[in-house]
């Protein structure tokens, strides 16, 4: 009876601890993880011209608890790219955000053999071409046909008085909010699940009478 008991005692022991080692990796794994971190460069005074777009980067950098580092480039050559490139995988930054290279960066736009060699994914927005970065954010404009009117930074006060006389069928807007919320998220689930890097697309919204009389894109309509 008396040897039962000990058998028991020492296999609720055996058990407590296997218990025990399996919280404590547990606990030690969640220490360990790595914080998913996004740097995005852009240049010197776009935050304008970004604003819509950042706020959607932020409010997905909140979403997900993503570290967020936003810097700002300047007349920079290639060498001084390819050293923020390193210089930011050495902060542990899993990938980069970049906006409007067209406005501060000087490389080779048409090699596609440099993205071969950058340390971490980079995902690129411009308004010219580019065809030396690995992965492009744009806007889906299957729906748009020839001649319809594009607003890149919201509408006009002419053009909403157009569209509400009827003089204007209506004009696209582009959905930054959602493209920048869609960029951080995609460098998110690529670090996080290990799915493969992808290019990212947001909305083109067609803004017409019945859009403006609702309020339903009031924050998309008026540029600068």
């Amino acid at each position: 009876m008396k040897s039962n008991i000990k058998k028991h005692r020492l296999l609720f022991l055996a058990i407590l601890l296997i218990f025990s080692a399996v919280i404590g990796q547990f606990v030690l794994e969640e220490q360990l993880e790595h914080p998913i971190q996004l740097t995005v460069i852009m240049p010197r005074g776009s935050e304008q011209d970004a604003s819509p777009f950042m706020d959607g980067v932020r409010d997905c950098a909140q979403d997900y608890d993503l570290q967020l580092d936003v810097q700002y480039g300047s007349a920079w050559s290639e060498q001084q790219w390819n050293q923020a490139m390193q210089e930011e995988k050495e902060l542990g930054s899993d990938g980069i955000l970049l906006l409007y290279p067209e406005r501060f960066l000087s490389i080779h736009r048409n090699d596609k053999t440099i993205f071969r060699t950058y340390p971490i994914p980079v995902l690129c927005y411009s308004e010219e071409k580019y065809t030396c970065f690995p992965f492009y954010a744009s806007f889906e404009q299957s729906s748009m046909q020839a001649g319809d009117m594009v607003a890149n930074h919201g509408l006009t006060e002419e053009q909403i008085k157009q569209i509400q006389t009827g003089s204007l069928r209506g004009v696209w807007v582009p959905n930054w909010y959602q493209l920048g919320y869609r960029c951080a998220e995609t460098f998110y689930l690529h670090e996080k699940n290990k799915s493969a890097m992808k290019d990212v697309q947001a909305d083109m919204l067609l803004i017409t009478k019945k859009e403006l009389d609702a309020g339903t894109y009031d924050a998309l309509l008026l540029g600068e």
